[in-house]
């Protein structure tokens, strides 16, 4: 997870949208208006009535990096996170509270400003405490890694999850984050990911770096979207992130 960063809202909506109201080629054809793959990435402090920005777009789930619902409107499915190590001995009661049907692992493990956990230690903890979540009928996902390529991170610390967990680790599918300058090297890294581990994604954070300007940020999130609706690879996706933020008393949405 990073900070967010400003992008202005006519960008991102109308890349959220695939409404081509801009002069730059689009390399792939608009996106559909529904999706069951396109989420929200909800931040927990975030507001409940900023539900309402959303309330005809085409996303159909949302997370909060919490355990605990946000209480997302009707037609937007809440997607639970057992974020850190932290509380994980009170997640089963969370997912019995809460209803969700779905939980995501880790949030970044391999990122010492985030759930930073070694292999061993989130293996470790994942057969105690997701393993029953799992077999519980819940729909599990792995831990969500970084796409740094420093050893020890992103493939690397999932590479050595894997190995630690020995096949006792049960979940349905991986996840991962992204945060570059490209298309190409974004799809590479999903794709990557999916290959490495015989398995379909949940990019559950993916945005360019600050430098990118409006223009720049539009387009890629175009193309990205058309890439990660048509991609085989990908399961669920959202971009980093939603809810509201103020700044000189505008409202800027991040999508």
């Amino acid at each position: 997870m990073k900070a967010a960063t400003g992008f202005s809202l006519l960008a991102i909506v109308v890349a959220f949208l695939a409404v081509p109201a801009f002069s730059a080629p689009i390399k792939r054809t608009p996106v559909k208006r529904s999706s069951t793959k396109r989420g929200l990435a909800w931040p927990w402090d975030g507001l409940a009535d900023d539900f309402d920005l959303f309330s005809s777009s085409t996303t159909s789930w949302e997370y909060n990096w919490e355990s605990w619902t946000n209480s997302p409107p009707a037609g937007i499915t809440y997607v639970a996170m057992q974020r850190t190590s932290e509380d994980i001995d009170t997640l089963a009661a969370s997912m019995e509270s809460t209803g969700a049907t779905i939980l995501l692992g880790f949030n970044e493990p391999d990122n010492t400003d985030q759930a930073n956990l070694s292999p061993s230690d989130a293996a470790s903890l994942w057969i105690e405490y997701m393993n029953p979540i799992h077999e519980s009928g819940i729909h599990v996902v792995a831990p969500a890694i970084t796409n740094s390529d420093e050893s020890g991170q992103g493939i690397d610390w999932m590479t050595e999850f894997v190995s630690a967990c020995g096949g006792s680790c049960l979940y349905d599918e991986v996840a991962m984050h992204w945060y570059g300058d490209t298309l190409d090297d974004f799809e590479a890294q999903v794709e990557a990911v999916a290959s490495t581990f015989d398995s379909t994604v949940w990019v559950t954070e993916f945005a360019l770096n600050d430098s990118a300007d409006d223009d720049t940020t539009q387009t890629f999130l175009t193309d990205a979207i058309s890439y990660l609706e048509s991609s085989d690879s990908v399961s669920h996706y959202s971009w980093f992130v939603a809810g509201k933020a103020v700044c000189c008393c505008a409202l800027i949405v991040f999508i």
